[in-house]
């Protein structure tokens, strides 16, 4: 098992965690919005709680945590064609997220590259 975190779950709730498992632990980014370039708004809002996550997972890396996992917005990659509206992801914007969880998922777990469906 892996447990996903989200990029707004502060550090102690993940040693929260890490007290009662010792499954790795992904802290995932926000994959940001496809209008990004024209709402400063939503770039920032996003922007903001990526680098609170960055921050969350340096302290815990720091602090000697073990098992815990990033997953930043630049490796989920996600695209304009991955998004209905600029927010919510599409069926294709779907499978931008699972390619990118299972990446890795795959490298914490050591089981290679996936084979492609």
């Amino acid at each position: 098992h892996v447990l996903a975190v989200r990029a707004d779950v502060p550090a102690d709730r993940v040693k929260m965690l890490r007290e009662v498992t010792d499954a790795p632990i992904l802290i995932v980014e926000h994959d940001g919005y496809t209008c990004e370039e024209t709402n400063d708004v939503m770039r920032d809002e996003y922007l903001r709680a990526n680098a609170e996550c960055r921050k969350a997972f340096e302290q815990l890396r720091s602090e000697g945590v073990k098992g815990v996992y990033y997953l930043s917005h630049k490796e989920i990659g996600m695209d304009a064609d991955g998004m209905v509206d600029n927010v919510h992801s599409t069926d294709f914007g779907m499978m931008i997220y699972a390619d990118a969880y299972e990446r890795k998922i795959r490298k914490i777990l050591h089981l290679g590259k996936a084979s492609r469906r």
